[in-house]
């Protein structure tokens, strides 16, 4: 075995090592959000552009932040749970989960 197969070798053997530690810490990285605690819920009224689950996301987000921050210190994301609007009326009420994750 000459002085480059050896070399070859050992890159693919990095290689292999380096994307197996990858996916194993990716699997770690992923699966923790879902061990983080509701630390309770706060709802928005807004008026965005359209019903889309996006764009009353993006009305809504950063009150809910917000809120949820004042609410629960703890607070390092939100999602939103729920959303819907009442008829002939312009806003939509939507529920903000407080997550410490």
């Amino acid at each position: 075995m000459n002085r480059s197969t050896i070399i070859q070798k050992s890159k693919k053997a990095g290689t292999a090592i380096a994307l197996t530690a990858t996916v194993a810490l990716g699997g770690i990285a992923f699966a923790a959000p879902a061990n983080a605690a509701e630390l309770g819920r706060v709802e928005e009224n807004t008026a965005p552009t359209s019903l889309s689950w996006h764009d009353v996301w993006a009305s809504a987000w950063s009150q809910a932040y917000s809120h949820c921050k004042a609410n629960y210190p703890e607070t390092k994301s939100v999602s939103m749970v729920d959303y819907f609007q009442l008829d002939h009326n312009p806003k939509v009420h939507s529920t903000w989960s407080c997550r410490d994750n």
